[in-house]
């Protein structure tokens, strides 16, 4: 069997099922907010929504969260070179 030549985007009861399933993985990923602010917004709209969060959060005191790809590291390896040093 061939791999078709082109592309062609799923019609009808396909498509509303792929962008049901989409909607449903967003919604479990980042919560019913933003899978509102991810599919239904423009990205305009989108960009303006997020730096609003942003700056509500800021003026209501939410501390900025550290980097934790670095940190989850430097946590390991400080428990191994515990673990070692015994």
């Amino acid at each position: 069997m061939r791999a078709p030549l082109r592309l062609v985007r799923p019609k009808g009861r396909a498509l509303r099922h792929l962008q049901a399933v989409q909607r449903r993985l967003h919604v479990r990923a980042f919560g019913e907010e933003l899978a509102r602010v991810n599919l239904d917004l423009s990205p305009a709209e989108r960009l303006e929504y997020l730096a609003w969060m942003r700056t509500c959060a800021r003026r209501n005191g939410v501390p900025r969260q550290p980097n934790y790809s670095v940190a989850w590291m430097v946590k390991l390896e400080e428990e191994l070179d515990r673990e070692l040093g015994d």
